[in-house]
C-alpha cells in the first residue's frame, strides 16, 4: 500500500460533469435536429410536471447525501 491514503475516490472524470456533458450534448443535437413529439402540455401542466421533476431531483439527492453522512462517509466525488 501507500504510505499516504486518500480519503477521495480515485475517479478520472469529475462525476457531475458527465450528466452535464450529456445535456449539453442533447442540447446540441436539438439544436441541429429538432425532434417534434406530435403532442403539446399546456402551460399550467407543464409547469406543474416541471417542478415535480425538480422537486423529484431534489429530493433524491438530498436523500443520497443524509445517507452518505448517516453512514460516515463523504458525499464529495
Amino acid at each position: 500500500m501507500d504510505s499516504q491514503q486518500n480519503d477521495a475516490a480515485a475517479v478520472r472524470i469529475f462525476p457531475p460533469g458527465v450528466p452535464m456533458l450529456t445535456i449539453l450534448a442533447g442540447v446540441g443535437l436539438d439544436r441541429l435536429w429538432p425532434v417534434d413529439p406530435g403532442f403539446d402540455i399546456p402551460s399550467p401542466a407543464r409547469y406543474w410536471v416541471g417542478f415535480i421533476v425538480a422537486g423529484a431531483i431534489f429530493c433524491l439527492g438530498l436523500w443520497s447525501v443524509v445517507l452518505f453522512r448517516r453512514t460516515g462517509q463523504n458525499e464529495n466525488p
